[in-house]
């Protein structure tokens, strides 16, 4: 996920697709999470005070054969988590609910009714908060959105 201004997200989005196919090329395969989070890391940091862009990260590691998810602010700083995290104007909002509700091994269809109830929880509080739900599920076999 993103948040920030339009533009500089579209153009760090960009940047990590273009980079990320160029090592699938290079490489014959397919960065690890650990990649992505490290070049966004470098394009925010490398462009602080220009990017207003903040980034939600997350990716299944072959390596690691686990779940990874990041976030990087727009200054580059990192933060690794292994339940959730939320950025933006209306995040706050988001982790009251995740917090109260969020528990260790919960199943994917009760993860998905609580991320909706959190960004309902922002989108109803906070102008900013942006319009279209989408919701993903990442695990080994690869990404599906979830309607």
């Amino acid at each position: 996920t993103i948040a920030g201004g339009v533009a500089d997200c579209q153009y760090v989005v960009n940047q990590l697709r273009a980079l990320s196919k160029l090592k699938e090329v290079e490489e014959g395969i397919v960065p690890e999470p650990k990649y992505i989070t490290s070049v966004t890391r470098n394009i925010l940091f490398s462009g602080r005070s220009f990017f207003m862009s903040m980034m939600i990260i997350g990716g299944y590691s072959v390596i690691e054969k686990s779940g990874k998810l990041s976030g990087i602010d727009m200054l580059g700083t990192l933060y690794e988590e292994d339940s959730f995290l939320s950025f933006g104007s209306g995040s706050p909002f988001s982790l009251g609910v995740l917090e109260a509700d969020w528990k260790p091994n919960m199943t994917k269809e009760e993860g998905i009714e609580i991320i909706k109830t959190a960004i309902s929880s922002s989108r109803t509080r906070d102008a900013g908060s942006g319009y279209e739900l989408q919701i993903c599920s990442i695990d080994k076999n690869g990404f599906v959105k979830i309607d």
